[in-house]
């Protein structure tokens, strides 16, 4: 498979456990009508599979060779604190 093809799903599978982590997060709250833990169990199980999917995405992306684009950004770490990061526009890796 190709370097875009394990792109693509990797980027699909961080969505998925985004929507997944909502998901669980609103099926745990027990203020909700629609609290039920075997179905939060379920989509926990589902969580973690997807996680080992988007692992081995991630490691197939590294054995693949990427032409590296390095971009320079600085991200957040709490309100106070910044950092600079470099990293690869296409692969996400960072030095």
């Amino acid at each position: 498979m190709s370097l875009e093809y394990y792109l693509f799903y990797r980027k699909h599978y961080e969505s998925v456990m985004i929507n997944l982590d909502d998901i669980i997060n609103s099926t745990l709250d027990p203020s909700s009508n629609e609290f039920d833990l075997s179905q939060a169990n379920f989509l926990i199980k589902r969580k973690q599979h997807v996680t080992k999917l988007k692992t081995e995405c991630d490691k197939k992306i590294l054995e693949l060779s990427c032409n590296h684009e390095f971009e320079e950004d600085m991200i957040d770490i709490n309100p106070e604190r910044s950092q600079n990061i470099t990293y690869c526009k296409i692969c996400g890796y960072t030095k």
